[in-house]
């Protein structure tokens, strides 16, 4: 999590006010990102209370950010309220907590030495009611305390990715829909490769070309890749794939048990034929196929599917060969 905001003394209580007040206490986001959860200290157990952000385009309350929170039940102690959208917040502006309470019971700790001027907004007819957007008319009050409080944003991370296959579009959604990502990059370990991203017109949405190989020089057959997106400021958390480079089919049935010769397969199955120097991979499986060409068994007379993955020693390009074993 990603703290965007935070005020950490407790040492009294304030309240909001008139019963189902919509009150607003100003603060400035210390960190960008998009608020996601939301915690408070209450002194008193057994009241609702939801809340929302909202930005600050004059002096007072205007726009609701993201969605309002979940209906709480409050307890002694921390409460953590979960926005219904993710609210943006940009590092240095200042916005407004405003929370709902259903009592005008002194119920959140407070911060007795930060003075912010608060608003006071419309009265709910229920506490189930939708907060105000606008926030509408307010009116203002000096030296109010601020509540102990915490805004946290979600890491933005990668939700979904279609398989990635060499120079074939892709889709990847992200677990914030808010989040505007421009690039992917796709890193091999050693070399980062980056494509472009558009949206698909979904919120959250983007496609993109997968490269042609992850690294030019040594090129990437098949296996696990690490993807990392940007908005241009932020990055995802780093989401572990597996990277495809199809580009050709052939299929080797070899009709001894053990030991055979992986050399001996190598010109007319493949299409083209494997050039010299090339080098190969093999999928972890029943069957071996040692370095120096000779396939093994292990006297389990396995039979069935084994992939080799060659890559081209002068283009580097790579592709993928299923290899039929057959006892």
């Amino acid at each position: 999590m990603i703290v965007l905001f935070q005020n950490t003394i407790n040492d009294t209580t304030v309240g909001t006010g008139a019963q189902r007040r919509v009150a607003g206490w100003q603060f400035t986001a210390s960190q960008t990102g998009h608020a996601t959860t939301i915690t408070l200290n209450f002194t008193a157990a057994g009241h609702q209370v939801k809340l929302g952000l909202y930005d600050r385009p004059t002096t007072a309350p205007g726009n609701l950010l993201g969605g309002e929170s979940n209906l709480v039940t409050t307890v002694v102690g921390t409460n953590v309220f979960t926005l219904s959208a993710p609210a943006p917040l940009i590092a240095g502006n200042t916005y407004f907590l405003s929370p709902c309470a259903s009592t005008s019971t002194t119920i959140f700790g407070a911060d007795s030495s930060i003075t912010v001027r608060r608003y006071n907004g419309q009265v709910l007819t229920a506490i189930t009611d939708p907060l105000p957007n606008p926030y509408g008319t307010s009116t203002s009050t000096a030296g109010s305390r601020l509540p102990y409080l915490l805004i946290e944003a979600t890491d933005v991370s990668i939700a979904s990715v279609t398989p990635l296959v060499s120079g074939q579009l892709f889709t990847i959604t992200f677990n914030d829909p808010t989040y505007i990502a421009t690039s992917m990059g796709f890193s091999d370990g050693l070399v980062t490769n980056t494509v472009s991203l558009t949206n698909t017109g979904t919120p959250g949405e983007y496609t993109g070309t997968a490269p042609a190989w992850v690294d030019e020089q040594t090129g990437l057959a098949y296996g696990p890749v690490n993807l990392q997106a940007t908005d241009g400021t932020k990055l995802t958390t780093v989401t572990a794939s597996i990277y495809l480079a199809e580009l050709g089919i052939s299929i080797r049935i070899l009709t001894s048990a053990a030991p055979n010769n992986y050399g001996a397969i190598a010109n007319s199955p493949f299409s083209p034929a494997l050039k010299a120097n090339t080098q190969c991979r093999y999928t972890p499986a029943q069957v071996t196929v040692y370095a120096d060409g000779t396939l093994d068994d292990g006297g389990t007379n396995f039979f069935g599917s084994t992939v080799v993955w060659d890559r081209d020693p002068d283009t580097g390009i790579t592709r993928q060969c299923r290899v039929e074993i057959s006892t």
